[in-house]
């Protein structure tokens, strides 16, 4: 079993949207793995964002009991892959535990091999969270077609 990190900036929007959206798609294709999600600058235990339980509640998913934590080099070292939000995250971690750079990349990079960024909607609009949560869902997906073999 596989075990993936998502990491942001605050792990209150992108990177628990992307944990609880990554939970689901493998729970449906009944593939095993573990998700986790930690910030590069997360306050200790800040819950999600309204606007991101807001969003993952209409798509059946449940955010509320989600609190921020802080990345660590224990997490890094456990992860098997470990997906960034951003390439300044990436570079980051890179920089901090260059050890581990094989397995970190860009949520992008991963699955579309496009060195792109998606774009913190903090402090923006239900409508900005929903077009990152879609964004992050459709490289998900992508991601699990390729774990498929489709």
């Amino acid at each position: 079993m596989s075990k993936i990190l998502f990491v942001c900036t605050g792990n209150t929007c992108r990177s628990p949207m992307a944990e609880a959206l990554a939970r689901a798609l493998w729970q449906e294709a009944g593939i095993e793995a573990e998700f986790l999600s930690a910030g590069l600058a997360a306050w200790g235990e800040s819950p999600a964002s309204p606007e991101a339980q807001k969003v993952m509640a209409e798509k059946g998913l449940d955010l509320s009991e989600h609190r921020s934590r802080s990345l660590t080099a224990e997490m890094v070292a456990e992860a098997d892959l470990v997906l960034t939000m951003t390439r300044g995250h990436r570079d980051l971690i890179i920089e901090r535990w260059p050890q581990f750079a094989h397995k970190v990349h860009t949520l992008w990079y991963h699955a579309r091999g496009e060195d792109r960024d998606v774009l913190d909607p903090f402090g923006g609009t239900v409508e900005e969270y929903r077009q990152v949560a879609g964004e992050i869902e459709e490289l998900l997906k992508r991601i699990l077609e390729q774990e498929k073999g489709v």
